[in-house]
């Protein structure tokens, strides 16, 4: 009877020691997998009472960790889409400048073609004066700002402009101070800036001119008021005409202003092309006889409608036919043509004139833009037409472009929706 006894209890100490030793090979794989980085297929559910508990324990730090590393890389994720798409240059660097993080914009700036990542800054971007920067931002652990040029050696016209902001930073991990660098594109400020320079030069000396003739004639009226009334009359001519052209450019300027603010309230209405361009040609009759021109005015088709703002398409035809007046040779010929397409209406002005030459001819439509300087002034011009005519083209969601040969005549040819989107 005690044999037996012995027996059973030598098979259940069996059995404890086999199930033990199973839970605990079990429990070993469990935690080696998390280790390793993986996450547990299963979790010990039989067994010692004990390991099944420490297993339970073992699952809750295991949810725990996955829920904190899914966390973990949603957040890397969000911070890589917020600085992907970032339009700023961002740029981290550690307490010996090497990168840390780069986004994709500052490499497009530095033209970077690889990862930087673990790379010195100097030998990533081969920018001496970044470096230089970044090291005054670690050397007196304070913020720093500075413009950079970085030039485009095949296209200089295509060279950006940076205004670049660097901030220190703590790195906690090694007890040393790291650099946030963030990158903006200034260029489009810094080419208005060159424009409004340009423009108030340009200003100053068109008022400069007339002027200055305005208060040498009056200086000479007031020291002899003796003239004759030949050499009188001559110099209130010359006042006059240059008063007049005083008047043009301001309101050229005027003109120019409100439409470049896009604050010009168009009032659009359809007209019928054929019968408007008929009561223009008497409108014109003076200045064609003038110089002994011919004028021609073909339309493709005589029903064409046109949605327009009829004070501004006057402008558009009066300043083009000024042009081509102006610069055709007598006897010559002007021809202005209406191609129907399908939704909208081409317009070409073509004259016999000067021409224009090919180097010229991308910057016409500029503000106070002349091909022949003297020749232009001589005839009254402002040098603000075209761009006029450009600017009214575009709020009429059209585009304009030009075609010339020096010594053969200049063609503007115009294309205009037939109808207006309000949605533009």
């Amino acid at each position: 009877m005690i044999i037996i006894l012995l027996v059973i209890i030598a098979i259940l100490l069996f059995s404890r020691v086999h199930q033990w030793k199973e839970g605990s090979k079990r429990l070993d794989e469990i935690i080696s997998e998390l280790a390793a980085g993986r996450r547990p297929k299963s979790f010990l559910r039989t067994g010692p009472k004990f390991l099944i508990q420490l297993s339970n324990q073992i699952e809750k730090v295991s949810e725990l960790q996955y829920t904190l590393q899914r966390q973990l890389q949603e957040e890397g994720y969000s911070h890589q889409v917020v600085l992907k798409g970032m339009i700023e240059g961002v740029l981290i660097v550690d307490h010996e400048k090497k990168i840390r993080l780069a986004n994709e914009t500052f490499c497009t700036f530095f033209k970077i073609q690889k990862d930087p990542t673990g790379m010195s800054v100097m030998e990533s971007t081969r920018h001496i004066e970044l470096d230089r920067l970044i090291q005054k931002t670690l050397a007196s652990k304070s913020s720093k700002s500075s413009e950079f040029l970085l030039d485009s050696s095949s296209n200089p016209t295509l060279s950006t402009y940076l205004l670049i902001n660097t901030f220190p930073f703590p790195i906690q991990s090694t007890n040393t101070t790291g650099v946030v660098l963030v990158c903006h594109n200034i260029t489009r400020t810094k080419q208005l800036e060159e424009v409004r320079k340009e423009f108030v030069s340009n200003v100053s000396h068109e008022l400069k001119t007339p002027l200055a003739i305005f208060q040498g004639y009056v200086e000479t009226l007031i020291d002899n008021p003796q003239h004759e009334v030949k050499d009188r009359n001559r110099i209130y001519h010359t006042l006059l005409r240059h008063s007049h052209r005083l008047n043009a450019l301001v309101e050229d300027l005027l003109s120019l202003a409100r439409l470049e603010s896009r604050r010009i309230p168009l009032q659009f209405e359809r007209i019928l092309l054929h019968d408007y361009l008929e009561t223009l040609k008497e409108d014109w009759k003076n200045q064609i006889e003038a110089k002994q021109l011919k004028l021609s005015i073909t339309l493709t088709d005589k029903s064409i409608q046109l949605e327009i703002d009829l004070l501004r398409f006057e402008q558009i035809l009066t300043n083009l036919m000024d042009n081509a007046i102006k610069y055709s040779k007598n006897e010559g010929e002007i021809r202005i043509s209406f191609i129907k397409k399908r939704e909208s209406v081409e317009m070409i002005v073509k004259d016999q004139g000067i021409g224009i030459p090919a180097a010229d001819l991308p910057h016409i439509f500029e503000r106070f833009y002349r091909v022949d300087k003297a020749r232009s002034r001589e005839m009254g011009g402002t040098g603000l037409g075209l761009s006029i005519v450009k600017h009214i083209v575009l709020l009429h969601q059209g585009n304009i472009h030009a075609e010339s040969e020096e010594g053969k005549g200049t063609s503007i040819i115009v294309q205009l929706p037939l109808r207006q989107n309000p949605a533009l």
